[in-house]
C-alpha cells in the first residue's frame, strides 16, 4: 500500500516538463528478446549477406585473374568485407536484449511507444495488473481528496507509481555533468523525473558553467512550488575541471547501487532507468550498460540526417554484435550505467588528479569518508590483476620466456596504458567501458532508448570525431592488453581486426586507388569501391527503415558510408598526432 504522502507528491509534480522528440518506431520481443522485424525484412538481410559475399567472389575473381597484380588488394578487400559480414551476421542473428521487464501498464495492448516494447504475453497472466488496479484506486480516492478532476493528472500518476509496488528498490544514482547546458538542462532534468522507476536520485553536477546554466539550476532546486517534485535532485557547482572530474565529483556525492550517467543534451525515455535496473537484477554478470540512442535534432539540416542513419547502424547492429559477447567497448556518455564497484577503483584515478573535487565549495565530506573507508590504494593506483594471469601464462607457452618476467612485463605496460586512460577527458566514456570490461561483461539495452543531441555543423562534428578518435586510440590500447584472454575467440578477432582497419583502412584504401588508376590503368576498381560503400549503405539503411517504421532518414546511410570512409576515417592520425594533448574541443 502506498502513503497518501507518497502520491500527493506525484501529483503535484504531474505538470513535467518534458520536450518533444520522434519516438523510435523500434520494438523488441518480451518473449526472445529479439529486435522485430518483418519477414520482408529478414529477405533484405539475407540479400544484404548474400551481396556482400558475392563482392568478395566477384572481386577476387575478376580482379585476382585478370589483373594478379592486383591480388594483395582483393585479399584487403575480401578481409574488410568478411569483417562486415561478421559484424552484420552476430548483430542480426544472435542479439537478444538482455531486459525482459514487463512494460508500463499504461499502455494499450501492452505497447511502450518510447520504449519500444511491446508484450506478446497475455494481460491476464500478468500481476502487475491486479497491484496497479489497488494503486488506481488509492489515486482516485487522493483525487477526490485533493479536489483533482482532471482524469489525465490522475491517470499521469498511476503510470509513474507503478513501481513502487515491487518492494524494496534499489537506489539508482543518475549523474548528469552540465556545462553550459542553459537552454537544455532543464529539459534533461525532468526526464529522468518522469521516470516510471522511482527510487532515483538525481545529482547535476554544474562543471564551471558561464551561460547563466548554474542560476538555473539553484532556481530549479529552490522552486518551493514544486518541493516534492525536486525533493531527490542534488545540484552541486564547482570550478571548470573537464566532464572526467564532473562525473567523479557525482560519483562520490551519490549513495546509489547503480550509477546511471547522462549527459547534459540527452533527454532519456520514461521507461529507459526502469529497463537498466531490470537488465543488472536479471543478469549478474554484468557490470556496464548502454542504451539506445536516437537523434534529437535529426531533422535540422543533412549533416543531422546522416548521422541519425549512421547512429542507428552503430548501435542496432554494431553494439547487437558486441552485446552477444558481452564485450559492448563504449557505453555512451548520453546513457550509461554501472554497477558501483565496476567503476570505482578506476574514479578514484580521476579524484587523485582532480584534487578541486574535494575542495570544492559545496563539496560534502563523501570524498574523505571514501578514502578513510575505501580498501582501494589510490596512490598509486590499484592494477587490475586481471590482466596479466591468462595473458602471461599463454605467451609463456609460446615463447618459452618465463611467466614471471612476461607477467612483469604485462603488468607495467597495461598499467601505464591504464594512466594514460585515466588522465584525458576526451572520451570517458570508453574508458570507463573499457576499464569495466577487465572486471565483469557489459551489454546494450535496446529498450532503454535516450534522445540526444549532434553536431550540426561539419566544423563541430569533425571536432567531436576527433576527440572520439583520439578517446578510441588510447581505450583500445588498453584493452589489447587484455581482450583476447578474457574473450572470446571470434570477439577478440573482431576488437582487433576492427582497430587494425581503424589505422590501416584510410591508408590502404588511398593507395589501392592511386595504384589501380596509375599503375594498372584501371578505374573499374575505385567504381567498384564506391559502389559497394553506396550498396551497403543503402542496404543498410533500408534494415533501419525496416525494423523502425517511423524511420524518415534511413536513405542517407550511404552518404554516410562516404563521409565515415573518405573523411572520418582519416582523423584517426590526427588523434595519433594530437594524442598526448588534452583538449575537450567541442565546448
Amino acid at each position: 500500500m502506498i502513503s497518501k504522502q507518497k502520491l500527493s507528491s506525484y501529483l503535484i509534480s504531474h505538470d513535467s516538463l518534458i520536450k518533444p522528440v520522434r519516438e523510435t518506431g523500434q520494438t523488441v520481443s518480451l518473449s526472445t528478446g529479439r529486435i522485430n522485424i518483418s519477414r520482408k525484412g529478414w529477405i533484405i538481410r539475407i540479400s544484404t549477406l548474400a551481396f556482400l559475399t558475392s563482392l568478395i567472389l566477384i572481386y577476387n575473381l575478376y580482379f585476382g585473374l585478370i589483373n594478379p597484380e592486383s591480388q594483395p588488394i582483393m585479399i584487403y578487400a575480401g578481409i574488410v568485407m568478411s569483417f562486415s559480414i561478421m559484424i552484420l551476421a552476430f548483430g542480426w542473428i544472435c542479439y537478444r536484449n538482455p531486459s525482459r521487464s514487463t512494460p508500463s501498464p499504461s499502455s494499450p495492448s501492452g505497447l511502450i511507444s518510447g520504449s519500444g516494447e511491446y508484450d506478446d504475453e497475455d494481460e491476464g497472466d500478468n500481476p502487475s495488473i491486479t497491484i496497479s488496479a489497488e494503486i488506481n484506486n488509492e489515486i482516485d480516492n487522493l483525487c477526490k481528496t485533493m479536489n483533482v478532476s482532471d482524469h489525465k493528472i490522475c491517470q499521469s500518476n498511476y503510470d509513474s507509481t507503478t513501481d513502487l509496488t515491487v518492494g524494496d528498490l534499489d537506489l539508482v544514482s543518475v549523474i548528469i555533468p552540465v556545462y553550459n547546458q542553459k537552454d537544455m538542462i532543464q529539459y534533461v532534468i525532468e526526464s529522468v523525473l518522469n521516470s516510471t522507476y522511482k527510487n532515483i536520485e538525481t545529482i547535476a553536477i554544474n562543471d564551471g558553467s558561464n551561460d547563466g546554466t548554474q542560476e538555473l539550476l539553484d532556481e530549479i532546486k529552490n522552486d518551493v512550488e514544486n518541493k516534492y517534485k525536486y525533493s531527490n535532485l542534488k545540484i552541486f557547482h564547482k570550478e571548470n575541471g573537464g566532464k572526467r572530474s564532473a562525473v567523479a565529483k557525482g560519483f562520490f556525492e551519490s549513495k546509489g547501487r547503480y550509477l546511471v550517467l547522462i549527459d547534459s543534451d540527452s533527454i532519456v525515455d520514461k521507461d529507459a532507468i526502469k529497463q537498466i535496473v531490470n537488465t543488472f537484477n536479471t543478469n549478474p554478470e554484468l557490470g556496464a550498460l548502454t542504451g539506445h540512442a536516437k537523434i534529437l535534432n535529426a531533422d535540422k539540416n543533412f549533416l543531422t540526417k546522416c548521422q541519425d542513419a549512421w547512429y542507428d547502424y552503430e548501435f542496432n547492429i554494431y553494439k547487437t554484435c558486441e552485446s552477444y559477447f558481452g564485450s559492448v567497448t563504449c557505453c555512451c556518455g548520453c546513457l550509461a550505467a554501472y554497477k558501483r564497484e565496476t567503476i570505482e577503483e578506476f574514479v578514484s584515478l580521476w579524484i587523485d588528479r582532480d584534487d578541486e573535487i574535494k575542495n570544492s565549495d559545496n563539496a560534502s565530506n563523501s570524498f574523505d569518508e571514501f578514502k578513510e573507508n575505501s580498501t582501494i590504494s589510490l596512490s598509486p593506483p590499484s592494477e587490475p590483476q586481471i590482466l596479466t594471469a591468462k595473458l602471461s601464462n599463454s605467451i609463456s607457452q609460446l615463447t618459452g620466456a618465463p611467466s614471471s618476467s612476461l607477467s612483469s612485463f604485462f603488468s607495467s605496460l597495461s598499467n601505464k596504458l591504464l594512466r594514460s586512460l585515466a588522465s584525458y577527458d576526451d572520451s570517458e566514456d570508453r574508458a570507463l567501458t573499457t576499464y569495466s570490461l577487465t572486471k565483469c561483461k557489459s551489454a546494450y539495452v535496446s529498450n532503454a532508448v535516450v534522445y540526444t543531441d549532434v553536431p550540426e555543423k561539419l566544423n563541430g562534428f569533425i571536432k567531436q570525431q576527433q576527440r572520439w578518435k583520439k578517446g578510441t586510440l588510447r581505450s583500445n590500447l588498453f584493452a589489447s592488453t587484455f581482450v583476447w584472454s578474457k574473450n572470446n575467440p571470434i570477439m577478440s578477432l573482431i576488437f582487433y581486426a576492427g582497430f587494425a582497419l581503424s589505422i590501416l583502412s584510410p591508408i590502404v584504401t588511398i593507395v589501392a586507388l592511386l595504384y589501380c588508376v596509375f599503375i594498372l590503368h584501371n578505374i573499374l576498381f575505385p567504381l567498384f569501391l564506391v559502389n559497394g560503400y553506396l550498396m551497403v549503405g543503402f542496404l543498410e539503411g533500408l534494415d533501419y527503415k525496416m525494423r523502425d517504421p517511423n524511420a524518415e532518414y534511413w536513405k542517407y546511410k550511404p552518404i554516410m558510408n562516404l563521409i565515415l570512409a573518405f573523411v572520418v576515417s582519416w582523423l584517426t592520425f590526427s588523434a595519433i598526432v594530437n594524442y598526448r594533448k588534452d583538449v575537450w574541443l567541442t565546448r
